[in-house]
């Protein structure tokens, strides 16, 4: 019988295909749902800056927390942290849908309650990513690892080309809100795929562990 396939060697292992596939689930509604986002709040307001903000309201919490999130994927239960995240990103996007279905909802609300929530998904995101990356090493073989970072490359980066394709087609042929309720099935789709992988322990800290800052001025030095 035929060997499987050494370019496929990670994706032998089924917790890390519900990894990978939640990745790009996720991607895939983030940027459809940006798109989306930028394109309805521009005709809203006419003014190219709202997407310009957009990008910086998710992009500000996600930098501010990113290396606090890596301290924590270090010492906390990595799946777990994954699932509250991905609660909190389904959060924001029921709020955005509401903002969206409120035809009478005045445009400073809106634009409000838009710009908040993608903080709120920036700030999630803040942990998941680095949870995300940290999980990896867990759920397939050492030999394997090089692989895993390919396909996990792969996953994201097929998120990002097609999720804007996705986005435009959704608002053209749904609307805004119609891409939005897409945009929460994928995110929801991802979070069962990541309840699908077994909790794992938390490895013990080596003596002489170092505290927030000091994790934290290790990530920056990295």
């Amino acid at each position: 019988m035929k060997s499987p396939s050494p370019a496929f060697a990670a994706l032998r292992y089924p917790e890390f295909r519900s990894l990978i596939g939640a990745v790009f689930l996720l991607t895939l509604a983030q940027l459809a749902q940006e798109i989306a986002l930028g394109y309805e709040l521009y005709l809203r307001t006419h003014d190219p800056l709202t997407l310009g903000f957009i990008g910086l309201a998710e992009v500000i919490p996600f930098i501010m927390l990113a290396l606090l999130g890596g301290h924590l994927a270090d010492r906390r239960e990595k799946r777990n942290l994954l699932l509250g995240s991905l609660a909190v990103m389904l959060l924001a996007s029921v709020a955005l849908l509401w903002a969206a279905h409120d035809a009478h909802l005045p445009l400073s609300v809106f634009l409000i309650t838009c710009y908040g929530s993608v903080a709120l998904i920036g700030f999630a995101r803040g942990f998941y990513a680095p949870a995300a990356s940290a999980l990896k090493s867990f759920l397939v073989q050492r030999e394997h690892f090089g692989n895993a970072a390919t396909w996990s490359s792969a996953g994201w980066q097929g998120g990002a080309v097609l999720g804007p394709m996705l986005g435009g087609f959704l608002y053209a042929a749904f609307g805004l809100t119609g891409t939005l309720w897409v945009a929460l099935g994928l995110v929801l789709l991802a979070a069962l795929l990541i309840a699908r992988i077994k909790p794992r322990g938390v490895p013990p800290m080596p003596e002489g562990e170092v505290n927030l800052w000091q994790s934290m001025r290790e990530g920056i030095d990295f």
